[in-house]
């Protein structure tokens, strides 16, 4: 039997207070003072009305205030996102807060339960790994002690990341604020770890914490992690350093930047320059390929620099693990680009998460890891135990597979242990590619039939290979798809057969976070996409009120979070880009550039984007594209374009994006008033380092507001006569801002400023290159309109106004659907 769940508590709203609480009792007083007198046999009739309005009164008070409360609050929790944009707020609208809750594991039946931990933690079994002759004599050095340094740099990841304490209880960031004070007595602990080849017994064990995830069953094995103590990933992350520690060499150093490796000499002649270059560069690649990755030396690139005269000879080159590097003009420090070719994969789709020690302390063996940090693993791995809280008690259970999720040890045993499955030979017209923890499986051939049998082939090759390594392949949950030309299609029902297993062909295939389709029209992606990043605007929608809320900055930075979700692989799919698929990211894009410049929903895409000065995603996805093509190209020359000049390329490419942009509001229809005075300024308006628009200037600038004409063509006026002069002119924004004479005096102190020529294209000029312009026309319709929106209210108060004027409340809204005009 489940364990049975007790009710929790009622939680204090966080709109509630003392003051409220005294109301609320005052109010339920008067109710029972009413209802009691309402029951006796014998009462005075005449006490009835005083006893029920007192209630009514008390009851009205109170809705009032808890009105008020809300709205207080709301205001204090919006303004809190100019200091933290991802605060509460930002987390509570995205889902990412959950209220309190006791542990699955202690309502969870005890047989499933057990049945969870056995999958999630299998026992050791016997098994034989392949054999791996090694390519590298591994180190017996003691190891050096760990330094300062070394404990910092550890620290600084530690304290990047929030993750939730062990078993222990003490969070890591405690551990940064301890470093101090126990800093030598860690150092000293470390360095014992290391040379003993002895991981602590209390640093292994785990507490079972069960994840839900969307559309994955509460038994699912890949809901599940175990949380171990924090002091086990530092002492990872300061063994993990050993690959980035090289052997000093006089005259040599080595300079990373992401995936680039300069390696400098330095040499009183080109001689001695080029002996220690070859040294340091084959000591790097050693210490890399240790690592699991490869170097393709074939591609690498050297350079000498060198005075008048001085010249290395004819045809120099080094030689490098017997790869030849030409050298070109160099004198006094070589400079080797490394291009390193991150080859390493991790395990099958779908693969159930099993990794045994001998496959992982062979492949250790193979890439010649130092024999202490070989002795730390294999310690590791041995006489771990996983800890979770049943009914019955806390339950523990020894583990000997697998490494706690978000370790830094996971990862880098992933890789090396699975690297031999990616060193076979593949059938031909087969291929493989690996991210993470995604595997796909690739086969061509002329026809369907031809495909399929090769890729039959390669999976069960790669299968079998996984499976020598001892590891497990979730057949039954693999995905498998056909890409084809028109009227190409494979017969309807087919499918891949493998090991027994059939793996039916799909219409779409998801993988590393795209929808794939046959046609390689992304129609599905995008579909798929649509939704969810309307989800992700309508959340983040209701932190950006029109009036108050985040400035302009947070609203920004929340447009660029779902921009971000939109473009994901943007160099993939952009060929296929569609007028659909735009279409489909055009939408969530409106609906947050309206929400920043806080204007009307009624905005047009085209003049709500201008506005906000944010380029349409799709030519976004033009720019990463092609900046993607550039870079792919430069690299294929033997080029390695320095940041600098990647960031040129990406502003020519903005630029000619704009430009198309330009192109494109200018035969706009729909927002056209706002389009053609942006125009001419538009990369002005986008650039410019001051104002922000507000609620009022944007009704100004767009057209959709407190005029007289918007509100006739949505229903809320009889005509769009103006209310504030003879009413012979159409009320726009237009007549207000130019030609109304009921504004006249603020109008003389605009025209002050940005001249007498009021027409929209020549204030937006003057707004974008002048910030005190820009101020007089945001002054200018914040004084207009609130008295215009002051003026509205009077009207639709009026016992004299049409009835199509006043609030659509109550019984109000059915009859006033019988006054619109016809359309």
């Amino acid at each position: 039997m489940p364990r049975a769940k007790t009710l929790p508590p009622k939680r204090r709203v966080y709109w509630w207070s003392e003051e409220l609480a005294q109301m609320r009792q005052a109010c339920l007083a008067a109710r029972r003072a009413s209802s009691r007198h309402l029951r006796r046999r014998s009462r005075d009739p005449g006490q009835d009305g005083p006893l029920l309005a007192a209630y009514k009164t008390a009851k009205k008070a109170l809705q009032i205030a808890i009105a008020q409360a809300k709205e207080q609050a709301r205001e204090e929790m919006l303004a809190t996102l100019n200091q933290d944009p991802w605060g509460r707020p930002y987390k509570t609208v995205r889902g990412k807060l959950r209220p309190w809750a006791p542990p699955i594991t202690e309502t969870m039946e005890p047989a499933l339960l057990g049945s969870v931990v056995a999958t999630l933690f299998p026992a050791q079994e016997d098994h034989t790994p392949p054999a791996m002759r090694p390519h590298a004599m591994a180190s017996i050095d003691p190891p050096d002690p760990v330094s300062e340094g070394e404990l910092g740099a550890a620290m600084l990841r530690l304290k990047a990341k929030n993750v939730a304490p062990g078993p222990d209880g003490i969070p890591g960031k405690v551990w940064v604020l301890a470093e101090e004070a126990l800093g030598q007595r860690l150092r000293a602990l470390f360095t014992a770890c290391l040379e003993q080849g002895r991981f602590p017994a209390a640093w292994k064990r785990g507490r079972l914490v069960l994840l839900k995830k969307e559309g994955r069953p509460a038994d699912s094995p890949s809901a599940y992690r175990p949380i171990g103590s924090v002091l086990g990933p530092l002492l990872w992350n300061i063994g993990y350093d050993w690959v980035l520690r090289g052997h000093q060499i006089g005259g040599v150093s080595v300079t990373c930047y992401a995936d680039d490796t300069l390696v400098t000499a330095r040499g009183v002649d080109f001689g001695e320059a080029g002996r220690r270059a070859t040294a340091g560069v084959a000591n790097i690649v050693r210490r890399i390929r240790q690592l699991g990755l490869k170097v393709a030396l074939e591609k690498s690139e050297a350079l000498c620099f060198h005075g008048p005269r001085r010249a290395p000879p004819p045809g120099s080159h080094l030689v490098v693990g017997g790869t030849r590097i030409e050298v070109g003009d160099t004198l006094k420090y070589l400079g080797l680009n490394l291009d390193g070719r991150w080859s390493f994969g991790a395990h099958f789709h779908k693969l159930a998460p099993k990794l045994l020690k001998t496959a992982g302390a062979r492949a250790l063996e193979y890439h010649g890891v130092p024999a202490y940090l070989q002795a730390v693993i294999a310690d590791y791995l041995s006489d771990r135990e996983v800890m979770c809280v049943t009914p019955r008690g806390v339950v523990r259970r020894q583990s000997s597979c697998g490494v706690p999720q978000g370790s830094v040890l996971g990862p880098l045993l992933w890789n090396i242990g699975y690297d031999w499955v990616l060193r076979g030979s593949l059938t031909t017209g087969v291929g493989v590619t690996c991210y993470a923890d995604d595997t796909l499986v690739t086969a061509s051939g002329v026809d369907f039939v031809e495909a399929a049998r090769r890729a039959t082939a390669g999976v069960a090759t790669v299968v079998q290979r996984i499976r020598r390594l001892g590891l497990e392949v979730a057949l039954d949950k693999s995905e498998a798809l056909c890409f084809h030309g028109p009227r190409q299609a494979p017969p309807a029902g087919s499918h891949l057969s493998v090991g027994g297993t059939q793996i039916a062909l799909g219409r779409t295939l998801k993988y590393l976070g795209l929808t794939l389709d046959p046609r390689w029209s992304f129609r599905a992606h995008f579909e798929r996409l649509a939704p969810r990043l309307l989800r992700v605007a309508g959340a983040l929608g209701t932190l950006m009120p029109n009036l108050g809320g985040p400035s302009s900055f947070s609203r920004r930075l929340y447009m660029g979070v779902v921009r971000s979700m939109a473009l994901y692989g943007a160099p993939v799919w952009y060929d296929a880009m569609s007028d659909h698929n735009a279409m489909l990211m055009r939408r969530a894009q409106r609906h947050l550039a309206i929400r920043e410049i806080r204007g009307y929903r009624t905005v047009s895409a085209d003049a709500s984007l201008a506005l906000a000065g944010s380029m349409p995603w799709d030519l976004h996805a033009l720019v990463l594209a092609a900046l993607y093509q550039w870079r792919g190209d430069q690299r294929s020359q033997g080029q390695r374009p320095a940041p600098r000049e990647v960031e040129a390329e990406r502003a020519r490419l903005e630029q000619s994006a704009v430009e198309r942009w330009r192109d494109r509001l200018a035969v706009s229809r729909a927002g056209r008033r706002t389009c053609q005075a942006l125009l001419p300024v538009l990369e002005e308006w986008m650039r410019r380092g001051h104002g922000r628009l507000s609620y009022r200037l944007t009704q100004v600038l767009t057209g959709h507001g407190c005029f007289g004409a918007y509100l006739a063509q949505i229903g809320r006026e009889l005509t769009g006569r103006c209310h504030h002069c003879d009413g012979r002119e159409e009320d726009t924004a237009q007549h207000t801002l130019e030609s109304c004479p009921a504004w006249a005096r603020e109008r003389e102190d605009l025209i002050a400023v940005v001249g007498g020529d009021l027409s929209l294209a020549a204030v937006v000029a003057r707004m974008a290159g002048s910030r005190e312009a820009f101020a007089a026309v945001q002054t200018f319709c914040e004084s207009v309109l609130l008295q215009k929106e002051e003026a509205e209210r009077v009207r639709e108060a009026s016992a004299d106004a049409p009835m199509i004027r006043r609030r659509r409340t109550g019984r109000w809204r059915g009859r006033y659907a019988l006054l619109l005009p016809p359309p």
